[in-house]
């Protein structure tokens, strides 16, 4: 009990300082990340150098002098009289009666996978991902008659040495080497063209992926989430190098479940030195995605380096919320976003043809045209909220469009953040060679609700 209670005080301590400083990868900034290269290489990288962190840090820890009483068993060990009674030994009776308990969990297992497997495959869209559900079905399923045959024969007439617990190695066996072939099964169907594929496809993955993990939590005694989303995750990134570097559409779909899975990692971990080195290359992953939204601006801009590359949070927060908040945007009225807004702590600035929302962080902003049904998604690399001004809002911050460079647009069903200057062919914050794409894409930016 203690030693759980003190593992989970060590992890939250190792938490709050990794949040705190942005964690090993964040160390390296957004500016300097290049999505063109390999993403499985960087990882290697990133790894090593926590893995050296932590191995000197544990060397100066135990360098440290330590007090005698530190080593102190006083009350370690119990007395003599309160030493538990031996257990009886069990018989061949016993150990029969136990294989054959193990041998209809065992059964009940294999109708249980069968079950849920039929539930998943009415929820799934595509006929790829029934025939590697089928084919992770087929993998699963393990030869039992030749246990329960010698079983019948045991309980017609006991062995004379009674083979200890054979039964349960075996079972245990077949069902690990079931779970190995099941999961390079639905490892090879995690393709780059099914990752990157239609919406189907991708929903498919998710249901597969979550079935496995369910059904693998069964089969395999040692079977940890950690482990299991750490792996799917190290596919997803050979998926992703093995994308073209022109393709960022594809590269963006990919990386959101390299992502999504190395947080579902991070949840799992249950260990200090673990759980940074998994933070680390999560920060790492979340910065290759940053850097596919940002993949036409220019970022050598110093006024883009210095708006924001300088605090690499305010660009995580808008990036967090801003798809989310333009999908609202869209499909409601101006009253419903107005009321929500504000009930959401947002803070108005009536300007002359537009009212400018920002959020409590400061860091998200909402334009809305007056008398037209026209809104923007805007990232705010500084902070306008002041309370010294009437509105409680910094005007000049928001007035000044080199703040609020960034906007959100989804763009083939990829979050670009592009920039926020609508149409003047002479803005040095968009970088693209043909100046009426930039144009006709400046202009999408400026989205239209119902």
């Amino acid at each position: 009990m203690f030693l759980s209670s003190f593992k989970s005080i060590t992890l939250l301590i190792t938490c709050v300082v990794l949040f705190s400083f942005g964690g090993y990868a964040n160390g390296d900034d957004l500016k300097n990340t290049d999505p063109n290269q390999p993403l499985e290489a960087s990882i290697s990288s990133c790894i090593k150098d926590v893995q050296e962190n932590l191995w000197l840090s544990q060397l100066e820890f135990e360098q440290v002098e330590r007090k005698p009483e530190d080593y102190s068993f006083e009350g370690c060990f119990l007395r003599a009289t309160n030493a538990p009674s031996p257990r009886p030994i069990p018989g061949p009776i016993d150990h029969l009666a136990h294989d054959q308990k193990s041998l209809t969990v065992a059964r009940s297992t294999l109708a249980w996978i069968m079950q849920t497997t039929n539930t998943v495959r009415k929820k799934l869209k595509t006929d790829a991902a029934r025939k590697t559900l089928d084919s992770v079905m087929k993998e699963c399923y393990i030869e039992t008659d030749d246990i329960e045959n010698a079983l019948k024969r045991w309980s017609k007439k006991l062995p004379k040495k009674y083979p200890v617990d054979v039964v349960d190695y075996e079972l245990h066996d077949r069902f690990q080497k079931a779970s190995s072939k099941a999961f390079a099964v639905l490892i090879a169907h995690m393709k780059p063209g099914i990752l990157a594929g239609t919406a189907y496809e991708q929903t498919d993955v998710e249901s597969l992926c979550g079935y496995f993990c369910v059904i693998d939590s069964v089969l395999d005694d040692f079977f940890e989430e950690r482990g299991f989303y750490g792996a799917l995750q190290r596919q997803f990134v050979k998926c992703y190098d093995a994308v073209p570097k022109v393709d960022v559409i594809a590269r963006a779909k990919i990386l959101k479940y390299v992502n999504g899975f190395g947080q579902r990692a991070l949840s799992a971990v249950d260990d200090p030195d673990d759980y940074e080195e998994q933070y680390a290359i999560f920060a790492l992953t979340s910065n290759y995605e940053m850097a596919i939204k940002l993949a036409f601006v220019n970022k050598a801009h110093p006024d883009m380096d210095h708006y924001v590359f300088s605090q690499v949070w305010r660009l995580y927060h808008f990036s967090k919320h801003a798809q989310d908040l333009f999908d609202f945007c869209k499909k409601s009225g101006r009253k419903t976003i107005e009321d929500t807004l504000k009930v959401g702590g947002w803070i108005v600035w009536k300007q002359a043809e537009q009212n400018i929302w920002v959020d409590s962080k400061g860091c998200i902003s909402v334009r809305l045209k007056n008398n037209k049904k026209i809104f923007t998604v805007g990232f705010l690399a500084e902070n306008p909220k002041n309370a010294k001004y009437k509105e409680g809002l910094d005007t000049y911050i928001l007035g000044d469009r080199r703040t609020e460079m960034l906007k959100y647009r989804p763009i083939q069903g990829l979050p670009f953040v592009i920039s926020g200057a609508l149409d003047d062919g002479y803005t040095p914050y968009w970088h693209t060679e043909e100046w009426d794409e930039r144009c006709d894409l400046m202009a999408g930016a400026h989205e239209k609700y119902l």
